[in-house]
């Protein structure tokens, strides 16, 4: 790998893989992957730009750092999940990969905002359908509500259709900052937990009694820094300081919260034991990054939310990655 007729290479030649490389390995996995391929990836960011490595009697070799390679192998197991280079950029920065912050940023506010517009399309296609804001609202979490795996929300537990319904449109509601009274959000409030199997968290059951307030206020919360129009304004403006705190401490926290939902499970000898198994259906969604990256930010912006953050990461860091660490040891 990297052989070359004379000396002109900048730096050792083992810290190298030709294109001609790149596209052989490409085609291992994807025949159809071409250079011209390649070059298109490049141009959109998803693989790092080619580097002149050597020379091969006059013409110049082009070729990539080595670790274009499993950025390059990431990327085709990626795209069979989306066709998105919106998504795909944000997804491999997430993951670490040599993709720069600026693309990925820009990336994000793009994909954030072709959401909205897209459900905001929806939302006047319906209202004119029926002439009202709030029957179009209840058509739309209609729909939402009987979204199958993988396209709408998750089915953890038995519910009627109904209640699943008012869930979703509580959901939809605060996503996507629309109006809900409290008697509303109140009455949503045990329905949303069911639908995402939340009712399951051993504190929640043990203090049922007394938490509702405390749960209102919570979703009353998050319309304040989850909804799409707070997430789009917090893409916009992270900083670089930011965006390399949310890609290293992030992944961290979200990885650890899956963790401990698995190791909760595994001691409890059940699913969903914690009440957080919802969390266990996106671990492997690369379009989770889209949503944990500009909430994270937006959550550790307010001071309250900062120090709760910031102690959730002490202990995924000292006590749930450390079993999971003796654990991959033991087996």
């Amino acid at each position: 790998m990297g052989q070359h007729d004379n000396g002109n290479v900048s730096g050792s030649t083992t810290d190298f893989v030709t294109i001609a490389e790149l596209i052989e390995h490409a085609q291992s996995f994807d025949p159809s992957v071409s250079g011209r391929t390649l070059e298109h990836w490049r141009a959109k960011h998803l693989l790092p730009p080619a580097v002149r490595v050597g020379y091969q009697g006059r013409s110049p070799v082009w070729g990539s750092a080595k670790r274009a390679v499993p950025q390059l192998e990431r990327l085709l197991v990626l795209r069979k999940t989306t066709d998105s280079v919106d998504v795909l950029l944000v997804c491999l920065w997430w993951e670490g990969y040599l993709v720069e912050p600026r693309f990925a940023k820009e990336a994000l506010v793009r994909v954030l905002r072709h959401a909205q517009s897209e459900i905001e399309k929806e939302f006047a296609k319906r209202r004119q359908l029926v002439g009202s804001d709030e029957e179009a609202v209840k058509q739309l979490a209609e729909k939402f509500a009987g979204l199958r795996k993988g396209n709408g929300l998750p089915r953890l537990r038995r519910q009627t259709k109904a209640d699943r319904e008012v869930a979703a449109e509580a959901v939809m509601r605060l996503a996507f900052g629309l109006t809900i009274s409290d008697d509303e959000l109140q009455d949503a409030q045990p329905k949303i937990d069911r639908l995402l199997g939340l009712d399951q968290m051993p504190w929640r059951q043990a203090s049922a009694a007394d938490s509702s307030d405390v749960e209102e206020t919570a979703l009353s919360g998050f319309a304040q820094v989850g909804s799409i129009q707070t997430l789009i304004a917090v893409a916009k403006s992270a900083t670089d300081e930011e965006l390399l705190e949310v890609q290293t401490l992030g992944r961290m926290f979200f990885g650890g919260i899956v963790t401990l939902s698995r190791l909760h499970d595994f001691m409890a000898g059940r699913a969903n034991s914690a009440g957080t198994t919802v969390l266990q259906a996106f671990e492997n969604e690369p379009s989770v990054a889209i949503m944990l990256v500009p909430l994270i930010i937006s959550m550790r912006r307010q001071p309250e939310n900062a120090a709760s953050f910031a102690t959730i990461l002490q202990t995924i860091e000292s006590d749930v990655l450390g079993v999971q660490q003796r654990l991959l040891e033991l087996s």
